[in-house]
């Protein structure tokens, strides 16, 4: 449901024209033909915590002794591993790590006797100096320090418990952006990486894939990041080339300006399968009926549109505003603008007030926030504010990037024309 913040001709031709724009944003690997025998690059397990962007998260204290506020003498943490156990009632409710200071040392335990349902091969024990850890963070911990475990935990799938081996990592270090309700928990904290993890060297880049639902085929749930020259990969539209966040299988992405498509995973996780696929992309082209419809917003010499995505709830949208406006007044003779809002219905007004505050003028319209995957940003997929877009008469998406770096792309593409 789109509603109207500024009247503008044929503005409704426009939105049928974004909504058409969803089916063929980042659609270019149909375009790239397979023209190398597909090759197998190997996966290895991360070595440090460092090597790849693990997700960390906090677990629950089931029991806590001790007898003050301070540091505690004890914990037994609970991890839930999975909430759907009907047909299945003799799986373990949690997976129960116990944590115990003795001196100066810590002991993190996963034992037998706190896991009765848990056939574990053996018990799992992990000693730390206390003042080792007051010291420690996942960016600075030594790579030996936190070993990977793995173990067979029993899993629920299609009503038959299956044993999968579960990957995870204990880390009772510091973490500056998660804390307990309970100040004796942050004096002795755990925190948990349970993602299925591999990391391959390919080119001058890295390939990370994860994997956090173990109770589905591994073409399920599979992401997988680059990091190349040093950055990860973001969600952006450059020289035809769409750039992601996270890619999945069957995915096309572009290392050392080459370009792969992600074939398959074999199922020990030993191996990735690629294709290298042309080097040369056509450019994303629209249909006829869709540059009819766009010719009219095409103005100014260059023939581009600059579109903005943004909401009333996004501070960094309303804060880059000067800027984009600055941009506009200095290029409004080559470039027209529009805005699309990305909000709950009752905030049309407050866009609207942002607008005249700013002294905007180029249109705006609005996206209803709670249909998005019947809106133009579920067709986009768009998911980062703001995203900045750079179309031209052809109907080539020429650039698409999101937050500062995409707003400081954005400048410098259309202030060098």
């Amino acid at each position: 449901m789109l509603t109207f913040l500024a009247k503008t001709p044929l503005i409704m031709y426009y939105l049928r024209f974004i909504v058409f724009l969803g089916t063929v944003l980042c659609g270019f690997s149909s375009k790239a033909q397979q023209t190398y025998p597909e090759m197998a690059i190997r996966l290895d397990t991360l070595k440090n915590l460092q090597d790849g962007p693990l997700n960390i998260f906090m677990t629950e204290a089931d029991q806590i002794w001790g007898t003050d506020n301070s540091m505690p003498d004890s914990i037994l943490w609970k991890w839930e591993m999975q909430r759907e156990r009907a047909n299945c009632p003799k799986l373990p409710d949690a997976l129960y790590i116990l944590t115990r200071r003795q001196h100066d040392t810590l002991t993190v335990s996963l034992l037998r006797r706190c896991n009765p349902l848990l056939d574990l091969d053996k018990e799992i024990n992990l000693s730390y100096l206390i003042d080792s850890l007051k010291k420690w963070t996942k960016e600075n911990v030594p790579g030996s320090a936190i070993p990977r475990i793995t173990i067979n935990y029993p899993y629920c799938i299609n009503n038959k418990v299956i044993k999968v081996p579960l990957e995870f990592y204990l880390m009772p270090i510091k973490n500056k952006n998660l804390t307990f309700y309970d100040n004796r928990l942050n004096q002795m904290p755990l925190f948990i990486s349970y993602e299925k993890t591999r990391i391959a060297e390919f080119s001058n880049a890295h390939l990370y894939f994860s994997k956090q639902k173990y109770s589905s085929p591994d073409s399920i749930g599979l992401n997988i990041k680059i990091i190349e020259n040093g950055a990860f990969h973001q969600n952006k539209i450059i020289k035809n080339v769409c750039y992601k966040d996270e890619y999945k299988i069957g995915d096309t992405f572009s290392v050392s300006s080459k370009l792969y498509r992600i074939d398959s995973i074999d199922h020990n996780w030993q191996y990735a399968y690629l294709h290298r696929l042309k080097d040369s992309l056509q450019p994303i082209q629209l249909s006829p009926n869709s540059l009819k419809i766009l010719a009219p917003y095409f103005k100014n010499p260059s023939n581009q549109l600059v579109v903005d995505f943004w909401g009333t709830w996004c501070n960094p949208c309303i804060e880059k505003l000067p800027a984009l406006k600055a941009l506009h007044n200095q290029t409004r003779d080559k470039f027209n603008f529009l805005s699309i809002c990305v909000d709950k219905p009752e905030r049309t007004d407050k866009a609207k007030d942002i607008f005249l505050k700013n002294k905007i003028e180029w249109p705006q319209v609005f996206a209803d926030m709670s249909k998005y995957k019947n809106t133009i940003i579920g067709e986009l997929d768009i998911t980062h504010y703001p995203t900045y877009m750079i179309i031209n008469k052809k109907g080539e998406i020429i650039f698409s990037g999101y937050g500062t770096d995409g707003f400081n792309t954005l400048q410098e593409l259309i202030l060098s024309k």
